[in-house]
C-alpha cells in the first residue's frame, strides 16, 4: 500500500483524526529506505491500514451523500455483516442544537445514540463501524411492532424502579 497523502482531503485529515497517521508516514517516507528497522516497517504497515480503513470509510461517506443529493437526515443504515440487526438512523439532535447524532435501535426498541458536531463525523463513524448497507423504513416497521412496545414499556419500567 502506498498512499498518496497528498491526495487526502484536508476534511478527510480534521474529521477521520487521521493527521498523526500523515504525519508518521511523512515522516518514514522523508527516510532513507535502508535505514528503517524491521520494527519502522511493520509500524508503516500498520499506520497504512489504520488510514486505508478510516480514508474508506469517508469515501463511502461521500458516496452516501451523494445519492442521497445531500440530504442524509433519516437515512437509516445497518452492518450487513453483524450477526446482529442493530440499525441507526442519522438525525439531528433534539438535545444539542447544531449537532447531529447516530440513533441506534433494533427490534426491542432504541439502544443509544452518538452524537457528533458535522454530519459527516457522524456519517464516517457509522460507516468504520460497518453500517453501510441502507435499510429505509426500518425504524418506523420496527416501531410498529408490539414487541417494540413491550420491549420499551419493560426498559421504562425497570429504570423506573432502579431509580425509585
Amino acid at each position: 500500500m502506498n498512499i498518496d497523502l497528498q491526495a487526502i482531503p484536508h476534511e478527510a485529515v480534521e474529521v477521520c483524526g487521521i493527521a498523526l497517521y500523515v504525519d508518521m508516514l511523512q515522516d518514514y517516507r522523508s527516510r532513507p529506505v535502508d535505514s528503517l528497522t524491521h520494527n519502522d516497517l511493520a509500524m508503516i504497515e500498520v499506520v497504512e491500514e489504520e488510514l486505508e480503513r478510516d480514508l474508506s470509510a469517508y469515501w463511502l461517506w461521500h458516496s452516501l451523500v451523494e445519492r442521497h443529493q445531500g440530504d442524509v437526515l433519516g437515512v437509516e443504515l445497518r452492518n450487513p455483516e453483524a450477526p446482529f440487526r442493530r440499525c441507526s438512523a442519522i438525525l439531528a439532535d433534539p438535545t444539542e442544537p447544531g449537532c447531529y447524532r447516530a440513533q441506534h435501535y433494533d427490534e426491542l426498541g432504541f439502544i443509544g445514540h452518538d452524537t457528533y458536531p458535522t454530519l459527516v463525523e457522524v456519517g464516517v463513524h457509522l460507516m468504520r463501524c460497518g453500517q453501510t448497507q441502507e435499510v429505509p423504513g426500518t425504524l418506523e416497521r420496527l416501531s410498529s411492532q408490539p414487541v417494540w412496545h413491550e420491549a420499551t414499556k419493560a426498559r421504562e419500567t425497570r429504570l423506573t424502579v432502579s431509580h425509585a
